[in-house]
């Protein structure tokens, strides 16, 4: 796992550079809210860098991982998934484009407790929908069917 966290922790570090200099552009306080959750992921990408560069720190038990090639291959599954999201949300909506997002990491998690999984996936877009949509007025509630 120290190479993993490594590799994740310096990967988080290197998006919250440009992610948040993308966050300026927003108009009037748009870019606050961006700002602090990039600010928190950095804070959360060095604790981890540090934890799995200070030998010590690593938990009795906790190792490397597998060193065969096919145990990457979950990861960037979901990697990809979480990318497919992205685009997917520009084409149908951001609900129907987090719900499809849902059901395509059960397999790659491997998700035991569906109904849990299920009932966890609504309570977090209703809380999206009353924060975002309800509380601040972002337009996130278009649900479009794709055209192009």
């Amino acid at each position: 796992m120290l190479w993993i966290n490594r590799t994740v922790g310096a990967a988080l570090i290197a998006g919250v550079v440009p992610l948040w200099a993308l966050a300026g552009d927003f108009p009037g306080t748009g870019s606050a809210f961006p700002r602090t959750i990039l600010t928190a992921l950095a804070i959360l990408a060095v604790a981890l860098l540090a934890r799995s560069l200070v030998p010590r720190s690593t938990p009795r038990g906790e190792t490397e991982g597998g060193r065969d090639p096919r145990a990457l291959v979950r990861p960037l599954v979901a990697f990809l998934v979480g990318l497919g999201a992205v685009p997917l949300m520009g084409r149908v909506g951001f609900f129907p484009a987090m719900i499809a997002l849902a059901a395509a990491f059960l397999p790659v998690l491997r998700v035991e407790h569906r109904r849990l999984y299920v009932l966890v996936v609504v309570i977090l877009l209703i809380c999206v929908h009353l924060l975002f949509v309800l509380l601040l007025g972002v337009p996130l509630a278009t649900w479009r069917v794709a055209t192009r």
